[in-house]
């Protein structure tokens, strides 16, 4: 799955289904990651990785949606959470089990792909990263719209 994920030629074909946005394989790779615990360290690195790797595909923010977004990054902080904490009293044989999966999370709330919101207006093609700004335009833009 990792190298699909980052290698594979057609990485956008397993995000996409028929041009459709399929975030099935986000969800249950998120899913996986937290579902495995401590004992399946190997499982979640895999998977957080998989999931790391395809937030940074070309255009990801079309994959992804805000709700598994924000779900993920929560889940990140959580688990890194959980993580230091273990590190406080782990081993270093531990430890060194415990440190790549805490590079990955640590990368997973950094490489947050970002979705843009697109003007309603099928002319316009502006794109907002967030829907005050969304609103803002609308309301300067096409005054028109917020009439009807």
């Amino acid at each position: 799955m990792i190298n699909i994920s980052i290698y594979g030629k057609d990485v956008q074909n397993l995000l996409m289904i028929d041009g459709v946005n399929n975030a099935s394989i986000l969800e249950k790779l998120f899913d996986v990651l937290k579902d495995s615990n401590l004992e399946d360290m190997d499982l979640a690195r895999v998977s957080a990785k998989a999931l790391n790797n395809l937030q940074k595909v070309p255009d990801a923010g079309k994959y992804w949606n805000e709700g598994l977004i924000e779900r993920l990054t929560e889940l990140a902080k959580s688990l890194c959470d959980d993580l230091d904490g273990i590190m406080e009293v782990a081993t270093d044989e531990e430890q060194l089990e415990i440190i790549p999966l805490r590079d990955i999370l640590n990368a997973i709330c950094q490489d947050v792909p970002e979705v843009l919101r697109k003007c309603p207006i099928s002319s316009c093609g502006r794109k907002f990263k967030d829907a005050a700004d969304l609103e803002n335009h609308i309301s300067r833009r096409h005054p028109d719209v917020n009439n009807k």
